[in-house]
């Protein structure tokens, strides 16, 4: 599943249940597809996501243990945040829709520099990971991460119910 790695965390989930927005619609299928920053090409998975009333839960159609939930709020008016709890705590990433696509970014800590850490009043958790307290220091974070640029970690895109497998034939008796 989509992971965001050495970015910004928080103790407590920033993101409301109230303004977790509903993107697209109950449910459905999607193919996630996560670039191999080691140039060995995209990765793809097929999920179904499942609105849960405050949240998506994404669930991996090849291993349904694999699940996580993201509540999704306006950053501004063309891009979102992202909220996944993992491990008791809350991680934070970008996203755009575009069409049937939602790119999905993980501005990274590291991407900020010690003044903007020191302005932003935020903490360094480890050399990956950006503690922030509250909305408003997360959103400040993430607007500058997006002034200073990002490349996509991949996007998830709706598509069709995967086909069922034909049912399986009756075995044949020998010929009569």
């Amino acid at each position: 599943m989509t992971v965001l790695p050495g970015c910004f965390a928080s103790r407590e989930p920033l993101v409301t249940a109230r303004e977790s927005v509903r993107v697209f619609g109950n449910e459905g299928y999607a193919k996630r597809v996560a670039f191999d920053r080691m140039g060995g090409g995209p990765l793809a998975d097929a999920v179904i996501y499942r609105w849960t009333g405050d949240a998506y839960e994404i669930v991996s159609l090849a291993n349904p243990r694999e699940r996580i939930t993201y509540r999704v709020a306006p950053l501004d008016r063309v891009w979102l945040v992202a909220q996944v709890i993992e491990g008791g705590r809350a991680t934070y990433g970008i996203a755009k829709i575009d069409g049937p696509r939602v790119w999905t970014y993980a501005p990274e800590c590291r991407g900020l520099n010690d003044a903007d850490r020191a302005e932003l009043k935020i903490e360094y958790a480890d050399s990956q990971t950006c503690l922030v307290t509250d909305r408003a220091q997360l959103r400040a974070a993430l607007q500058r991460s997006l002034q200073r640029g990002l490349h996509p970690q991949g996007y998830y895109e709706v598509v069709a119910p995967p086909v069922a497998a034909p049912p399986a034939r009756p075995q044949q008796g020998p010929p009569r």
